[in-house]
């Protein structure tokens, strides 16, 4: 299991996680299109967090979106990251 350190090591990781908190249920090519990550990345970065159960995955026919679990720490993650935004957005 990931430390919350390794979570938020990889600069990508968290442009895909607040992507994914601010957006609830997304698809992997609007999450690339909204960061600017390539497809490939956002999908690596996906499939991490999936793994460690802080994301999940819904199949709609072909198609494959991510949203926030419904686990505890997913839940704490999710609060982190919007908060965080908005004292940031209180800064500037």
């Amino acid at each position: 299991m990931m430390r919350l350190e390794e979570i938020f090591s990889s600069r990508g990781r968290v442009v895909v996680l607040r992507c994914v908190c601010e957006c609830g249920g997304v698809h992997i090519s609007e999450v690339s299109r909204r960061t600017g990550l390539s497809f490939t990345t956002v999908r690596r970065h996906l499939e991490e967090l999936k793994d460690e159960g802080i994301l999940e995955e819904i199949s709609v026919g072909r198609s494959r979106f991510f949203r926030l679990s419904k686990s505890v720490t997913a839940e704490r993650i999710r609060r982190f990251m919007l908060s965080f935004e908005d004292s940031r957005d209180h800064k500037m």
